[in-house]
Order: structure tokens, then sequence, then C-alpha cells
């Protein structure tokens, strides 16, 4: 299994927050020359998104009151709803004012709300691209500033648009330098043929790497209309299920065809929780021209930008490879074990018909012998049918055994259940539920027990229960394995559990053969629910 190299750092590289760090030592120092230089009472920083439609604040020097302070901080500067943001992105023009709030070239903007009057407004400008924006705050009315004071401003403006734009470009070699790692991790993904659920892992890590989200999942298409969440990371209040594709937020970039990004969404689609989701980025999952599925991240701040779609755009392209990948690897897996368990049937089909003809046989011999009043013959041919009784349950033991379900054998008894599910109680319109929390590995012998039990109960539900809902637990509590397949069905009267069929009595069984304790609680028309407590 692949090493998870989300939280490693590239070799030989600078991290980010140690230029983060100088930048802003770098502006304090600056924002502190430009307040003694202009005899200036405060001085706002604010730097430009990625995408280059607003600015964020970063550094306010000066006095400041709490609600000045906390203005500043919570305030994002949109070019199409602040003039000063305006003109600095669009014409990176110094603005000079002596009274802010009565000149109306500057309103509406920042300055009004900050109560600043005598103000000079310095677009930080580097290569014809907007990278910030300061402010410098005169606090007496009446008293601007001197052309040399404009002049040193910029002066000292032009020095901190150098060091952002220093900034600007070790960020966009860091970025290609993550872009590649995290390529290389599905390159090799896919040459060391990882298991599915190892390739969604590491997609969803580089993803939420990649863009600096604080959550993010895969979903699959599943017949043709759902689409269901195989796997997530971080924080989010998406949780595994299934939505469909033509009435949900995920469902968009499938019908679509094409990245879906929203910054503040205010609700999902029917299905979806989204009332703590801030910003989503979802990308259809191509393979040759067809899509298998939707990657997203979730979360990030101040929100995702075009650069984001770029580059989630390119990584979903090896993601889906990779994907594909597991699955047809899986599939063929699969198809495998399908003809062994088919080969077996047949063997087993031809063993039965073979011993049931010995059996025939040897009883009709015996029947004559017997009218004959051959006893001793009678005796030796009960003796021949015992021992080939005999032997045929035991070929039948070693085929059943050999018959046992892939799923289980290969990845386990959680996903056994949960493939279980999704194959008949689904498909039969049950609404399901299933929560495991197993915290070790469980032997071979516990997992079949445990599996045949959960089998047993579901088909009861499937077959006579009329249930709505039916749900599975499975929990370990250190040494104690607990699971519970409960179901709002008909119920029955417990006190007759004796007269059960042989699906309780099989229960019973497979609960002995690991020493645990099985139990059931049911009421005529209340439901059922079967729990086993097994010591491991």
């Amino acid at each position: 299994m692949l090493k998870d190299t989300s939280a490693d750092e590239p070799v030989a590289s600078i991290p980010a927050d140690v230029f983060q760090l100088d930048l802003r030592e770098t502006l304090d120092k600056m924002a502190a020359g430009v307040m003694a230089a202009l005899q200036a009472g405060r001085v706002f920083v604010y730097l430009a998104h990625s995408d280059g439609e607003f600015f964020l604040p970063f550094i306010a020097s000066g006095e400041l009151n709490p609600a000045e302070r906390q203005i500043f901080e919570n305030q994002q500067l949109h070019f199409s709803s602040d003039v000063l943001a305006y003109e600095v992105l669009h014409n990176h023009r110094t603005l000079t004012t002596y009274n802010a709030i009565s000149d109306r070239r500057l309103s509406p903007s920042i300055l009004s709300q900050l109560k600043i009057r005598s103000a000079v407004v310095l677009p930080l400008v580097k290569n014809d691209m907007a990278l910030g924006m300061m402010i410098v705050d005169r606090p007496l009315e009446g008293f601007g500033f001197t052309r040399e004071h404009v002049k040193l401003a910029e002066a000292i403006a032009n020095a901190a648009a150098l060091a952002l734009d220093n900034v600007r470009l070790y960020q966009e070699a860091s970025q290609r330098l993550l872009e590649s790692q995290s390529l290389h991790q599905i390159t090799l993904a896919l040459l060391q043929k990882l298991e599915l659920e190892e390739v969604l892992e590491i997609v969803c890590n580089e993803a939420r790497r990649l863009t600096g989200s604080a959550g993010s999942s895969v979903s699959l298409i599943e017949d043709e209309h759902w689409l269901r969440i195989r796997y997530l990371v971080g924080s989010g209040t998406y949780t595994q299920g299934r939505f469909p594709v033509n009435d949900s937020l995920l469902g968009l970039a499938v019908r679509r065809g094409e990245a879906i990004l929203i910054n503040n969404p205010s609700t999902g689609q029917p299905g979806e929780r989204m009332d703590e989701v801030i910003s989503l980025l979802a990308v259809p999952l191509k393979v040759g021209g067809s899509i298998i599925g939707v990657l997203d991240v979730i979360n990030k701040q101040p929100g995702f930008a075009q650069s984001d779609v770029r580059l989630m755009g390119l990584y979903a392209d090896q993601a889906a490879v990779a994907i594909e990948h597991a699955r047809l690897s899986r599939a063929t897996a699969e198809m495998s074990v399908l003809v062994e368990r088919q080969r077996l049937a047949r063997e087993l089909h031809d063993s039965v018909n073979q011993s049931l003809y010995g059996i025939s046989l040897h009883a009709e011999v015996a029947s004559r012998q017997l009218k004959n009043g051959r006893l001793d013959a009678v005796a030796s041919n009960l003796d021949t049918l015992r021992s080939i009784v005999k032997d045929a349950l035991g070929e039948m033991r070693l085929l059943i055994f050999g018959l046992r379900p892939s799923v289980l054998e290969q990845k386990g008894l959680v996903e056994a259940i949960e493939t279980r599910i999704k194959m008949v109680e689904e498909r039969a319109g049950l609404q399901t539920g299933f929560k495991a929390r197993i915290s070790g590995k469980l032997s071979e012998k516990v997992e079949e027990s445990i599996y045949g039990i959960v089998q047993e109960a579901l088909n009861n539900v499937v077959k006579h229960a009329h249930a709505a809902h039916v749900v599975v637990h499975l929990v370990q509590i250190g040494d104690n394995l607990i699971m519970k397949v409960e179901d709002d069905g008909d119920g029955f009267d417990i006190n007759r559990i004796a007269e059960g069929g042989v699906g309780f009595k099989t229960m019973q069984e497979r609960a002995a053969m690991i020493g645990a304790r099985l139990s059931f609680i049911s009421q005529p028309g209340q439901g059922t629910t079967v729990t086993v407590e097994a010591k491991l």
C-alpha cells in the first residue's frame, strides 16, 4: 500500500507559511515606514484574490478600535461594490482625497465604513497585475498629502508589490510541484494495481491537498440514475449514501459534463446536506468520453478560484483512469471467482446425483433381499448405504466451504454485508442503513458465522416481514462484537420462537459455533431485532 504523502513537504523546499510570515513582517515594516514618512495615523493593506475580482484584508497598522478592526478583518472588497477595488484592479490608479466622506468619486467604498477622511490609496502592481492595495489614512480632515508624500508612498508601494510578486511566483512554483507529486501518486496507484478503496483514498487526499480544501469525496455512478459517495475525507456534511443524478448538486456536474464551482452555496438539492458547505468544486470523472462519477472538494477559505478549476480538471482525468482501472481489476477478480463457484456448483450437482443414485440402488437391493429373508445381505447393503451417505456428507461439506461468499473471502465482513444490502434489500425497495465500526481484524470463523446470521435475518425481512426499513449495526467494543439487524415489519410472537423454521435454527447453530449469544426482540406489528453478541 502506498504511503499517504498528503502531509509530507517537498524535498529541499521552503514551507509556504515561512513565506507568508516573511511577507507579513515585510509589509508591516513598510506600513510603519509609510506612517512615519507621511505622518499617517493608520495603514491598511489588502491582497488581491487569485481570481482577480476582490481584495482580502491582510494587515492593519496604527490605532484601531475593536469595531474598526472587525470591519477591516471581515470585509472583502469586491470590484462590483467598492470603488477603490474597481480603480485598483482595472485602472491601477493612485487615488487621493481630503474628505472621503463627502468625496463622491469614492462612494461606495470601505473608506466611509472605516471613517477615513484624508487618505491616499496606492495600488500594489507588478507586471501590469494588481496584487494588492494600500490605504494610508491621515487622521486630521483638511490636511492632505503633498505631491512629495504621494511619490514617496508610491515608491514604498512598488517595493511592497515586488515582495508580493516574489511570493506569487513562489506559490505558483509550489503549486506546480504539488501537481506533479499528486499526479505521480495516481501513476503509482495504476502501476501497483491498488484496490479500489486504496485508489479512492489517494484520489481524495491528493485533491484535498492540491486545492487546500477542508474535505473531498468521490461519487460513482450507480444504476445509471444514481450517484453513490464511495469515499470521503476531511470535514463536511456529506455522508455516505446515494443521490439522484437528475436532482442533486453533485449530479449537476454529470448532467453538464463540466466542473461546477459554487462559493457560499445556500442550500443543496434534495437528498444532500449542505448546511455547513461554504464552497464546492465538483468535477466529472471521464474515461473514454463516458462519465463514471464525480470528484468534489469543499470548504476552501475564502473560496475556490478558476485556477482550482483548471487544476482539478487536469487531476480528475488521471484520477478517473486510476479508478476505472481498479474497478476493472476488481470485476476481473470477481469474474474469476464466479467461474470457480460455477465449477464447484457443477461438481456439487454431479456429486449429489451420483450419491443419490448409489443410495437409491442399494436401498432397492436391500428391499428385495429383505423380502427374500436374506438378513445378512440386508445388513451388508445397509452398511454400504451408510458409508455412501457419510462420504457424500463429507464431500458436500468441502464443496459448500468452497462456495464461501467471494466478497467475504476477499474483502471481509463489512464489505460483504454492504454488498448484500445493495444487491438484495435496496433492489427489493427497502430503505436501508448500515453502520459499522470495526477496530481489529476478525477471524475467518467469526466472519463466516456473523455473515451467515446476517444473511438469514435479512432473508426473513425480505420474504416474510413486509418491512419498509431495515438497518444493520456491526460494532466492535474492545473484545466484544455486537451485530444487530432491525426492521419495522410485521414482527411475531417471541414465545413461539421454537416453532421457527430452518432459518432460526441455522442462526442458532452459527451463533453456537463461535460461542455467541443470539437473541430476538419482536412483537406482532412492532418489527424485529436480531442481536448477536460475541467474544473475540
